[in-house]
């Protein structure tokens, strides 16, 4: 989560100290041996703050097109979806931080594709640069760069603009307070920016790879060989209740 000095969205709990429960072994089909579902559930407390979303769209530009590549488009194999979300993440953080549009203590969260939610009203930020942020390669640290497969891009465009097909902002508090949280009446928004908040921590630890919804895997694979070119990795899905 790009901060000017580290995240400020509330829950202000501690993270690192939760483990998970062990994972149980698999159910015998043979004779359909009924087995009791583990899940694990924590509590959050949340505090009044004001999230603004934001639409986004990222591009590779060459030198005779600058939206030559959408990088919210393309193959839908596994891994190439994974390698555009994370280059989307990582260009997007660099390109805040580059262009200094967060301010002290505020912080941004991003699901690697199209929505992007900020702590603080980034308008004024964004008008300065009409709400497009232009990086060279050449600007651009070895790890991001090591993401862009194509040889004759020269730059990175990403444009933000406020949210138009949903909720523009909303208080974090206003769904917490409510008795009764049938996620079917709300916004999609409240869910989609709890989902993504929730996961921030494990996919920017560089840990984890958020992969489909709620679902997060760790980024090396474990032992178990598949055959075939493939692999197995583990990971959990979570949900927010």
């Amino acid at each position: 989560m790009p901060s000017a000095s580290g995240p400020s969205f509330p829950p202000k709990e501690e993270a690192g100290a939760i483990v998970l429960a062990p994972k149980k072994s698999p159910a015998t089909r043979q004779g359909k041996e009924k087995v009791s579902l583990l899940t694990n559930f924590w509590e959050l407390t949340v505090e009044h703050k004001i999230v603004y979303r934001y639409d986004v769209a990222i591009y590779l530009g060459t030198p005779t097109n600058e939206r030559a590549f959408d990088l919210l488009r393309g193959p839908r194999d596994d891994s190439e979806i994974t390698r555009r979300h994370r280059l989307c993440m990582d260009a997007l953080r660099f390109a805040l931080e580059f262009r200094r549009i967060l301010s002290l203590g505020s912080a941004v969260i991003h699901d690697g594709a199209a929505m992007m939610f900020s702590s603080e009203n980034l308008s004024a930020a964004l008008k300065e640069h009409s709400g497009v942020l232009m990086l060279d390669k050449k600007d651009l640290p070895p790890g991001i760069r090591k993401l862009i497969y194509q040889v004759d891009v020269d730059t990175i465009t990403i444009q933000i603009t406020p949210c138009q097909s949903a909720a523009a902002s909303f208080d974090m508090a206003d769904l917490h307070a409510q008795g009764n949280r049938n996620w079917a009446t709300l916004d999609r928004s409240w869910k989609q920016f709890y989902e993504l908040i929730t996961n921030q921590d494990a996919v920017m630890s560089g840990r984890f790879t958020q992969f489909g919804a709620g679902s997060l895997y760790y980024c090396s694979p474990s032992k178990d060989r598949v055959g075939f070119g493939y692999e197995r990795f583990e990971g959990a899905r979570k949900g927010i209740k």
